[in-house]
């Protein structure tokens, strides 16, 4: 029993003084900002000649999106800044054990770090509802939180297959690197807990890189994304390669028929349709040029061939054997590819015995040979020419 009641005395007389009130805390910023005159413009270093380490780490939560056109790169994330302040040091015994506290970031010092490459004009990180973390040994710790839209050159040869590697650079915009040397820290450039994933866009690689140039310190974090091609296979590709197979369809078409013309040219129309909407698609820059586009160019330039011989075979169609005679050469042409027998007459007369051989072609049937050849001869081409460029688009 008597153990019982000294040990309740003992805790009543525990001294207070071991916690930490609100009277501890602000004791302890009016000694750092008032009687110590903290000045928020003065570079936090007792030795002027010794230069300030900031290390910086890049959190990214979001790919907002890739504008190709504009060739502007929208991502959310925040950086995570840290430095040692001489003039924010104290004894934690001395104001309750207080080990850090947090104050606006409007209120110390901290770097003047901007996005380089930035899209739009140049603005401080962070805003006025932005605290930093001010531990007792003089380390602050800043985390600005942003949507950062960068500049990114956008390469689309292998479009819609392609990846694109876009950096956001940071400097420290007024001081020199003998005042203020920036490095990566130990996280580099990480993906946030939260990321959120974006529906065109994933990443697939990040790297940093510091670079000294003279004076100037530059941190790049560079992020590699992969296009998710699903919605352009199934909506430009695969109706694209279709199309090209539908405008063989013109030579199975007879030339009497007098919807052979109008078929060739909408299936023109219509190549001329999707090239109008990978162009929109596409930066209207000479520093690459996608091979879809080619391809696209490629079967329009067939298509308007395509849509010729058909004009010419039409009008062909409408001779007659005796008001235009057939060409030698294209009639052997024929001859040899139908593999046609030759027509024996007998010559009749008195004591006559010779045999006449008589070759009869006629334009519909130098017609229908010539959509046999065109046909095949287009097919091979168009099967070539899809071959090689889809596979050099896989390839990436």
């Amino acid at each position: 029993m008597r153990y019982h009641i000294f040990l309740f005395l003992l805790i009543l007389n525990i001294d207070i003084s071991l916690c930490q009130t609100g009277t501890n805390l602000n004791d302890l910023l009016t000694h750092l900002f008032t009687t110590n005159n903290y000045n928020v413009y003065a570079r936090p270093s007792n030795d002027q000649t010794v230069s300030t380490l900031v290390s910086v780490d890049y959190y990214l939560a979001g790919i907002s999106s890739l504008d190709e056109i504009a060739e502007k790169f929208t991502t959310t994330g925040y950086l995570s800044i840290t430095w040692t302040d001489d003039y924010l040091t104290w004894t934690p015994g001395s104001y309750g054990n207080i080990q850090e506290f947090y104050y606006p970031q409007g209120n110390v010092w901290k770097p003047d770090i901007s996005v380089q490459n930035g899209f739009s004009k140049m603005q401080e990180l962070g805003s006025t509802f932005v605290v930093v973390n001010v531990q007792s040994t003089g380390t602050v710790s800043w985390e600005p939180f942003e949507l950062f839209e960068t500049r990114c050159t956008v390469d689309t040869t292998h479009f819609p297959f392609d990846r694109q590697t876009c950096d956001l650079i940071f400097v420290c915009w007024s001081y020199k690197s003998t005042d203020v040397n920036m490095t990566v820290g130990s996280n580099g450039v990480q993906l946030y807990e939260d990321f959120t994933s974006n529906g065109e866009w994933s990443v697939t690689t990040t790297t940093y890189n510091v670079d000294h140039d003279g004076f100037e310190v530059k941190i790049t974090f560079s992020i590699t994304v992969q296009r998710k091609p699903q919605y352009f296979v199934l909506n430009i590709i695969i109706p694209v390669i279709l199309v090209s197979l539908l405008n063989l369809i013109t030579f199975i078409i007879p030339c009497e028929s007098g919807e052979r013309l109008g078929y060739s040219i909408t299936v023109w129309l219509t190549f001329a349709v999707f090239l109008t909407i990978v162009s929109g698609s596409l930066p209207k820059s000479a520093n690459s040029t996608s091979v879809i586009a080619v391809y696209l160019m490629l079967m329009l330039s067939i298509a308007t061939l395509v849509v010729t011989i058909s004009a010419i075979q039409i009008r062909a169609s409408s001779y007659s054997e005796e008001e235009k005679k057939i060409p030698k050469i294209i009639e052997r042409m024929v001859l040899y590819i139908n593999k046609k027998k030759n027509k024996v007459e007998e010559i009749k007369g008195p004591g006559s015995t010779e045999e006449k051989l008589e070759c009869t072609v006629t334009w519909k049937e130098v017609n229908s040979t010539f959509d046999f050849i065109f046909f095949w001869i287009g097919f091979i081409l168009i099967f070539l020419i899809t071959l090689i460029c889809f596979c050099y688009i896989a390839a990436n």
